[in-house]
C-alpha cells in the first residue's frame, strides 16, 4: 500500500483544522465561525504532547497531517468536531478553550493508533534514516502515553 506523502496529509489537515474548529465555535458561541488556526495554537498542543521538530517537518505540520491521515483513514469530521466542541466547554471563545479542544482531538487520534499508521506514511517521504528514527521515537512516546 503507498501512502500519501507527509506534506500533502499536512496540507489536507490544515484545511480540515481549519473547518473543525469554525464547527465546533459555532457550535460554542451560537453563530456561524470562521477561523483559521494560528499555528501558535497547534504548535503549542503538539508540543504539549512531546511532538518536536523533524527536519522540515515542524510540529503543526506533523498535527496537521495527522488530522489528515485520519480522516482519509475514516475518522469522520463530524466526530473530530463533537471532540474539539465537548473539550471547549460551554459558550467560550478563546486560544485557551480551542487549544483545549485541540488537544482532546489529538489524544482521541492517538488512542486510535493513527499515529502508528502516519509514521508508515512518514517512512516513505524521503527523509534521512535519522530524521525517521527521531520521528519513531517521539511516536513512540506518544503511543506510551496513551496507554498508561
Amino acid at each position: 500500500m503507498s501512502y500519501p506523502r507527509l506534506r500533502e496529509l499536512a496540507r489536507l489537515g490544515d484545511v480540515a483544522v481549519n473547518f473543525i474548529a469554525s464547527a465546533a465555535l459555532t457550535l460554542s458561541t451560537g453563530s456561524p465561525q470562521g477561523i483559521r488556526v494560528p499555528n501558535r495554537i497547534l504548535r503549542n498542543v503538539a508540543l504539549g504532547r512531546g511532538l518536536r521538530r523533524i527536519g522540515d517537518y515542524l510540529p503543526e505540520d506533523l498535527y496537521e497531517a495527522l488530522i489528515g491521515y485520519a480522516w482519509l483513514k475514516g475518522f469522520s469530521s463530524e466526530k473530530m468536531v463533537r471532540i474539539v466542541h465537548s473539550a471547549m466547554k460551554g459558550r467560550e471563545k478563546s486560544d485557551a478553550a480551542l487549544a483545549r479542544g485541540l488537544s482532546a482531538l489529538l489524544d482521541e487520534l492517538l488512542k486510535e493508533n493513527w499515529a502508528t499508521e502516519l509514521l508508515g506514511a512518514c517512512a516513505g517521504t524521503g527523509s534521512a534514516p535519522s530524521e525517521r528514527r527521531t520521528l519513531f521515537r517521539t511516536l513512540k512516546r506518544w503511543m506510551k502515553s496513551f496507554n498508561r
